[in-house]
């Protein structure tokens, strides 16, 4: 088995310049308000820490979308400052985390709309950043406003995009004072410092309420995986799952949260039992084991894939084995949570 990340985003930034901030529609879920202290990210699962200003206050939510056919997945949090007195939109922000299909971080700033725009790298909170800036155009009363769109990657190839919209801004705020003024945006800094330590909490997204799907695909919907050719009806568990083929075997990344990180690979055996190929496979590390496995399901050896270790377990299904690794984070092997997925997997069948 061969891990591949996930491809999320396939259209990437070109989809943000359909929808204004979330703030600015009236049909929304219901934004988590907040003064300052720790925030929890809806979608990408991060947890952030809001700056303490007591002219400020904060709405915290998210979004996403996805489609099949692509198939692709577009998901961003949103956090929103006001004056704390007014109650006026001041400023809004975007984080979104993802292995961009559009490419490396050049080639998603290129698909920002902005007018009167420009490019340029900068160094801010300890990391080089490709930045785009220009001016965005809102389907909403905000209209025009300035923004400046933050890129970088790290070595395992995710990305973290960053976005600063200066809602309180003429749209003729020029580079330098965008540039400026990213500096002082606390809350991308957050961001930033807790994707570099993987402060990310496990949570049910689609659980909380000011997470909206703004797209026309449940995340319980059925899909076939392209390879193994199975149906399977996704489970209604709180989470957003996208399936994706590879050359023999299908994979299933969980995208919502988006982190911590979640993967499944999926094989099919026509004809084969589990003890068949379970005594086949090699790579076994015997001390690291899933837990609380569902009952029909048998724990399989723990592979080494890429360093990183793959959890199985295997059914016997009357047309053949059916084989699932887990791509867990590190020191995770609780199998509890996953269940949902993996009753679907024991219930999916040919059309």
């Amino acid at each position: 088995m061969t891990k591949r990340f996930a491809a999320l985003g396939a259209k990437a930034a070109g989809l943000f310049a359909a929808f204004a901030l979330m703030s600015a529609s009236p049909a929304l879920a219901e934004p988590v308000s907040l003064r300052s202290g720790v925030a929890q990210l809806p979608t990408s699962g991060l947890q952030i820490d809001l700056p303490a200003n007591p002219a400020l206050s904060y709405k915290v939510s998210g979004s996403w979308s996805l489609d099949d056919a692509e198939p692709s997945f577009d998901g961003r949090d949103v956090i929103d400052e006001f004056n704390a007195s007014s109650g006026t939109l001041l400023a809004g922000n975007w984080v979104l985390v993802g292995y961009f299909t559009a490419g490396g971080c050049a080639n998603v700033l290129a698909g920002v709309t902005l007018d009167r725009s420009w490019n340029a790298e900068a160094d801010y909170w300890g990391r080089r950043w490709s930045v785009r800036g220009g001016v965005y155009t809102f389907d909403s009363e905000l209209g025009r406003r300035p923004a400046a769109v933050l890129c970088r990657t790290n070595d395992l190839g995710q990305s973290l995009l960053l976005y600063r919209f200066f809602v309180d801004q003429p749209e003729t705020l020029g580079q330098a004072e965008m540039v400026r003024g990213v500096t002082q945006a606390g809350v991308l800094e957050s961001a930033s410092k807790s994707w570099d330590a993987g402060r990310a909490v496990e949570i049910l997204p689609l659980r909380r309420p000011e997470m909206r799907n703004r797209g026309k695909t449940e995340a319980a919907r059925t899909v076939t995986l392209a390879t193994t050719g199975l149906q399977v009806q996704m489970p209604d568990d709180g989470y957003v799952w996208l399936p994706e083929a590879d050359e023999e075997v299908d994979f299933i990344t969980r995208l919502a949260p988006t982190l911590p990180e979640v993967s499944i690979e999926v094989l099919a055996a026509a004809g084969l039992t589990c003890q068949q190929i379970l005594s086949s496979v090699s790579d076994e590390r015997s001390d690291f084991k899933p837990r609380n496995v569902p009952a029909a399901w048998v724990v399989g050896p723990t592979l080494v894939v890429e360093g990183e270790p793959e959890l199985t377990v295997c059914r016997d299904d009357p047309g053949g084995a059916r084989l699932v690794g887990f791509f867990l984070p590190e020191g995770r092997n609780d199998l509890a949570p996953f269940h949902p997925i993996l009753s679907a997997l024991a219930a999916a069948r040919k059309p």
